[in-house]
C-alpha cells in the first residue's frame, strides 16, 4: 500500500519522490541526501530505513520531510538541516554558528596525535600536555585530540560565543569537558590571563584561509550558508598564518610543535613564514587529493 487513508505514505515512494526532485535540482548523491533527510525526520538511522520497507510516513512527518528537502534544494547544507555531522566517526553537533567539519581536518588530528606520541616525552610519565586548538568552532579538533590523549589538556579559543555553545555541548555530549578549557577571545589574547607562556607542547589550528576576493565564487552552500568570519583569510588568504605563527612562540616550550591546516596552494607560504620564524623539522601532509593540506613544525 503506497498511500492510506489518513494521508500516510510510504516509506518507500516518500524517498524515491525526494530523490526525483533532489535530482532535478542537481543536488549530488540525491538517494543518500534523501535518506539521511528522512531518517532525520523518523528520529532513526539510514540502515533502519531498509529494515521497515512497510512503514508509513504520517502527514506530519511527510510535512516535516518536505520541508527539509525545500531547504536542502534552496542550498542549505544537509548537516545544518539535521545539526550533525560525524567526524572522525564521532556525532558532532553543527549549526550555523560554525563551520561544517571536513575530512580534511581528519588529517589534521590524526597528524597531531603521532606528533604527540612521538615528541612529548612526558607522555610516558603520564604528566598532563597543554595544548592549545585557536578557532576551535564545533570543537573537532580539540575534542577528537581529548579523546586519543588521554592525559591531555586543551585550551580551545574563539571569538564567538555561539560558536563555544556548540562545542561546549559537544565535549559534553562526548565526555571530556573536564579536559578542555573554552576561552572567548581573539587568538593569543584569549591566552595572556592563562599563564601558559613556554609551557604549551601544541598549537594546532585551522583557520579561516580563502582568500576575501574568492568567497563569492565559492559554492552556495557555502558562501551563503556557512559563517564567513570562519572562512574569510583575508586578501590572500594568508592573514591569519602571519599572526599564529610568530604568537605562538610565546607560549611553545622548547621542542614544542605547531599544526595547521592550509588553502589550496599556500604550502609554501606558509612553510617560509614558519622558516623566518625560526620553526625546525618542517614537515608537509597531503589530504585524500593529493593536495598539501596540513604544516607542522617544531621550535628549537
Amino acid at each position: 500500500m503506497e498511500k492510506s487513508s489518513d494521508g500516510s505514505k510510504s516509506l518507500w515512494l516518500v524517498l524515491k519522490q525526494a530523490e526525483r526532485v533532489l535530482d532535478r535540482w542537481g543536488i549530488p548523491n540525491p538517494r543518500l541526501e534523501a535518506e539521511v533527510l528522512l531518517a532525520h525526520v523518523l528520529k532513526t538511522d539510514r540502515t533502519k530505513l531498509y529494515l521497515n520497507r512497510q512503514l508509513l510516513i504520517n502527514p506530519e512527518q511527510l510535512k516535516a520531510y518536505h520541508k527539509c528537502i525545500y531547504h536542502r534544494i534552496k542550498g542549505m547544507p544537509t548537516a545544518y538541516i539535521t545539526g550533525h555531522k560525524e567526524f572522525f566517526s564521532m556525532d558532532f553537533k553543527v549549526s550555523r554558528s560554525v563551520l561544517i567539519p571536513r575530512p580534511e581536518t581528519e588529517i589534521l588530528v590524526e597528524t597531531c596525535e603521532k606528533l604527540i606520541k612521538k615528541k612529548i616525552p612526558c607522555l610516558a610519565e603520564g604528566e598532563p600536555v597543554n595544548l592549545v586548538d585557536l578557532g576551535t568552532g564545533s570543537g573537532i579538533i580539540a575534542i577528537s585530540i581529548a579523546k586519543l590523549i588521554k592525559n591531555c589538556k586543551v585550551y580551545a579559543v574563539d571569538k564567538s560565543d555561539y560558536a563555544l555553545k556548540t562545542a561546549r555541548e559537544n565535549a559534553e555530549q562526548l565526555g571530556v569537558s573536564e579536559r578542555i578549557v573554552f576561552i572567548k577571545g581573539d587568538l593569543f589574547k584569549a591566552l595572556d590571563p592563562m599563564n601558559l607562556e613556554g609551557k604549551v607542547s601544541g598549537v594546532i589550528s585551522n583557520p579561516p584561509y580563502i582568500p576575501t576576493g574568492e568567497i563569492d565564487c565559492l559554492q552556495r552552500e557555502v558562501k551563503l550558508y556557512e559563517p564567513r568570519i570562519a572562512l574569510d583569510g583575508g586578501k590572500d588568504g594568508l592573514e591569519f598564518y602571519r599572526r599564529i605563527i610568530p604568537g605562538s612562540l610565546r607560549f611553545l616550550n622548547s621542542g614544542g610543535f605547531i599544526a595547521l591546516e592550509v588553502g589550496y596552494n599556500q604550502a609554501s607560504d606558509v612553510k617560509q613564514m614558519l622558516i623566518e620564524n625560526g620553526y625546525t623539522d618542517i614537515s608537509v601532509v597531503p589530504d585524500y587529493s593529493g593536495i598539501e593540506r596540513v604544516i607542522t613544525a617544531t621550535t628549537e
